[in-house]
């Protein structure tokens, strides 16, 4: 659940109503369609970034994924990245929520390493990536499907 009024992800409310504002708190997108596609983005970014040697926090994928303008990353043009602005129809904090979703999942890890902690994919985000996907058609099924992650139709 997500409060707008507050910009803050709320778990566990049994009220429907955020605590610290009381304002009624919206579900974010889940269990459709459009948020497995969020799901495959974030993982095939966090795939993508590592294959640039390039490993991140949340925060900054969040940014990516959305097309932030005030995202700056060394050594990644963010403009060519494939994954940039991927995502815009979702909020930072959408994709934020997401995330926070996937590791306690399990299929995100979060390491820390000198100056803030890391996202890394998990084992079981493996069969996720690129080609390999498997598609939840509902909570009991499962079917193949394939998708290319590259904005210009490329298999690579």
């Amino acid at each position: 659940m997500y409060c707008e009024s507050c910009k803050k992800n709320v778990e566990n409310s049994s009220t429907g109503f955020c605590p610290h504002c009381n304002k009624k708190l919206t579900n974010i997108k889940e269990n459709n369609q459009e948020d497995y596609e969020l799901f495959l983005n974030i993982i095939n970014c966090i795939d993508e970034l590592k294959r640039n040697k390039l490993i991140l926090g949340k925060y900054k994928i969040a940014q990516i994924l959305v097309g932030a303008s005030e995202v700056k990353i060394p050594r990644l043009n963010v403009m060519i990245f494939p994954y940039y602005g991927k995502c815009s129809q979702y909020s930072t904090n959408e994709i934020l929520f997401k995330i926070h979703r996937m590791i306690n999942s399990g299929y995100l890890l979060v390491h820390n390493d000198d100056q803030y902690p890391i996202i890394k994919l998990a084992e079981k985000s493996q069969k996720y990536i690129n080609n390999k996907i498997i598609s939840p058609v509902n909570s009991d099924e499962l079917s193949v499907k394939t998708l290319s992650i590259y904005t210009d139709g490329a298999s690579r």
